[in-house]
């Protein structure tokens, strides 16, 4: 019995000496890529939930529709707001090349040097709008949540998502986002998008 009982102790010792599993998890590790509309109830469960993280569209084709309209970000803007109220971050990935650029929403915008320039100015308008320094940020009175990693499309390598699939095209994807953020936030992150899985 006396043996069994010290056991125990130690075991709960080194159970409370133990670092617990959230501060072994890094900020934002919980998230969730809501697939409908969000309102404020909600984020209030996701922060009630432990969630840290939204992963959401920046859909290009929505926020600037045509070449001359300059950039609509009412959309996103709702839920950047929605998610800095109750302290959340948002992972957005940028995707969806307008149809003025190209005839299909996923062609990488690559292939020509306009294709090139309105793509890096969009990612660029895109990070000094809610990056660390955003016009947003100043514009809004909220908890300031900077967008810190932006994700360059999702699934590039699916004939759904992305025509043609290709990984040189995706590759000049991320060189031109990754140059643009930069100047917009030096410390921005670009983050690969989601490969499909082939079953």
């Amino acid at each position: 019995m006396r043996r069994t009982t010290l056991i125990s102790l130690l075991l709960i010792a080194l159970l409370l000496l133990a670092p617990s599993a959230a501060q072994a998890l890094p900020r934002g590790f919980f998230g969730i890529a809501p697939q409908t509309t969000l309102d404020r109830r909600d984020t209030a469960r996701m922060r009630a939930g432990g969630v840290e993280t939204i992963r959401a569209m920046l859909s290009w084709k929505v926020i600037q529709p045509s070449a001359q309209g300059g950039y609509d970000w009412s959309s996103f803007d709702r839920t950047v707001a929605l998610a800095a109220e109750q302290r959340l971050e948002v992972l957005p990935f940028l995707i969806q090349t307008p149809r003025w650029l190209a005839g299909d929403w996923r062609t990488l915008p690559v292939d020509s040097a306009r294709q090139r320039r309105a793509w890096e100015a969009f990612v660029a308008a895109a990070v000094a709008r809610y990056g660390r320094n955003g016009s947003f940020w100043a514009d809004h009175p909220l908890p300031r949540v900077p967008i810190r990693a932006w994700q360059i499309w999702n699934e590039e390598n699916f004939f759904y998502f992305t025509r043609p699939a290709s990984p040189t095209r995706y590759a000049r994807l991320l060189a031109i986002a990754r140059r643009a953020a930069n100047q917009a936030d030096p410390r921005a992150e670009i983050v690969l998008g989601g490969l499909f899985g082939d079953p």
